[in-house]
C-alpha cells in the first residue's frame, strides 16, 4: 500500500484511512534470490529509505479483502448490489439506462436502472468499456501470475521474519510472500512466463473473457510448479504446502498506454482498471483507483452528476494516471523480456508520485 493510495483513502473517508492504515503491516527487510546463487540474501530495509523518505504517510501491506470489507460496511444498506452483473447501456440525453441481469439461477430479476450518469469502475474486462470505446480485451503481458495462501510451515525460518520477501529465483522469476495473522499464515503470489499457445491451460482466462474454465486443483499446482522450475527450496515448498484448491492462476493482462487517452463519452466515464489497466509491477492499481475515486467525487461534488463534471474529473486524472501505467507497463514488458523488475529505481525516478496526497474532500454538511 503505497503512500499516496492511503492519502488518497484518507481524502475520501478519513475515518476509513485511519483504520486501514492502524492495520498495515509494516514493510520489513527485503530478502532477495539471488538467480546466480541458490543462498538467500538480506536486504536492510535502510537501502530504500531514500525512496520512501518523506512520505506523509507510511507505507506497508493490508489484505485486500480487509479493505473491501471495510469499504463496504460504510455504504447505506442497499447501495451495494452483488447478485447481478452488467450487461450493457443506453444512453439519450436525459441520463443513462443500465441493464443486468442475476448472477445465479432463482435470482429475482432487476428492472432496468435509471441513471444520470454512469462509472464504469468494472475491472479489466470491463464491459461498460466495451460499450463505450469497443477496443476489444487488454494484451497479453507474457507472464501468468498465481497466488496463494497456506499455514506458515513449522520449519519456516526464524531469520526469514520480514514482512516482504521477494524472490528472484530463476531469471526473471518473481515471488512475493507476506506474513498475515501475525505471522501464522503466508499469502504468496507468483510471477512467470507462460507461453501465450497455453493460455487455454489456465484455470481463468480473464485477460481474453472472464469465464473461468473447468480446471483439477492439482493441475494449477502442477503449472505453478513447472513455470517455476529452478526456483530456491523455499519457494518451492510454499507452493507444495498451500492447499490446492486455494490456488489461483490467470494470465496477466494490460493495456498500451498509448490508448488509454480517452476515458468517457457523454454521460459515462471510466475509473480503475477499466480506464488504464496496468500491471502489477509498481503495485499501484488500488492507489490509482483511490485517486480516481477522489477526483471523481470532487467534481461530481462541485458540478453535480453531468456530462461536464465527468470531463473534469478526466482532465485531473488521466496525465497523472499516465505516468504509471506507462512505467508500469514497461516493467512487465522488461521482466517477460528476460530483465529485472527495476521498481525502486523507477520510484526513485518518480518521487512525487509516492508524494501525492489529494485534498480532503468537503462533506456538505459538515
Amino acid at each position: 500500500s503505497p503512500g499516496n493510495g492511503l492519502n488518497a483513502l484518507h481524502a475520501l473517508d478519513p475515518s476509513l484511512g485511519a483504520s486501514i492504515e492502524a492495520g498495515l503491516l509494516p514493510d520489513g527487510p527485503f530478502v532477495q534470490f539471488s538467480a546466480d546463487d541458490p543462498s538467500i540474501v538480506n536486504f536492510s530495509a535502510p537501502s530504500a529509505q531514500g525512496i520512501w523518505a518523506g512520505l506523509s504517510r507510511r507505507t506497508g501491506h493490508f489484505p485486500w479483502f480487509r479493505l473491501v470489507r471495510e469499504a463496504a460496511d460504510r455504504l447505506p444498506v442497499g447501495v451495494l448490489r452483488l447478485d447481478h452483473s452488467f450487461v450493457d447501456y443506453e444512453e439519450d440525453g436525459g441520463g443513462v439506462t443500465v441493464h443486468a441481469r442475476p448472477r445465479a439461477a432463482g435470482t429475482e430479476h432487476h428492472p432496468p436502472l435509471r441513471a444520470s450518469i454512469l462509472i464504469g469502475a468494472d475491472g479489466n474486462l470491463s464491459g461498460v468499456r466495451a460499450g463505450l470505446l469497443g477496443d476489444g480485451p487488454p494484451t497479453y503481458s507474457g507472464l501468468a501470475v498465481w497466488r496463494g495462501q497456506c499455514p506458515t510451515p513449522p520449519d519456516w525460518p526464524a531469520e526469514y521474519e520480514p514482512n516482504l520477501l521477494t524472490g528472484w529465483g530463476k531469471g526473471q522469476f518473481i515471488m512475493l510472500v507476506v506474513k498475515l495473522e501475525g505471522g501464522a499464515r503466508l499469502a504468496w503470489q507468483c510471477f512467470a512466463p507462460w507461453p501465450a499457445g497455453r493460455l487455454g491451460e489456465l484455470a481463468s482466462a480473464r485477460v481474453t473473457d472472464g469465464a473461468a474454465t473447468a480446471s483439477p486443483d492439482e493441475a494449477k499446482r502442477a503449472r505453478c510448479l513447472e513455470a517455476h522450475a529452478g526456483f530456491p527450496d523455499l519457494a518451492l515448498g510454499l507452493i507444495r504446502a498451500t492447499p490446492a484448491h486455494s490456488i489461483t492462476e490467470h494470465p496477466q493482462g494490460f493495456r498500451e498506454p498509448a490508448t488509454c487517452g480517452v476515458w468517457g463519452k457523454g454521460r459515462v466515464t471510466l475509473a480503475g482498471d477499466a480506464a488504464h489497466l496496468a500491471t502489477p509491477f509498481l503495485g499501484q492499481g488500488t492507489g490509482q483507483a483511490l485517486e480516481d475515486a477522489v477526483e471523481l467525487a470532487r467534481a461530481v461534488a462541485a458540478g453535480g452528476p453531468t456530462p461536464a463534471s465527468l470531463r473534469a474529473y478526466e482532465a485531473v486524472r488521466l496525465p497523472l494516471a499516465a505516468v504509471v501505467q506507462e512505467g508500469s507497463v514497461a516493467l512487465a514488458k522488461a521482466v517477460a523480456g528476460g530483465g529485472r523488475a527495476g521498481e525502486r529505481d523507477w520510484y526513485a525516478a518518480h518521487p512525487e508520485v509516492l508524494a501525492r496526497a489529494p485534498a480532503p474532500l468537503v462533506v456538505v454538511g459538515k
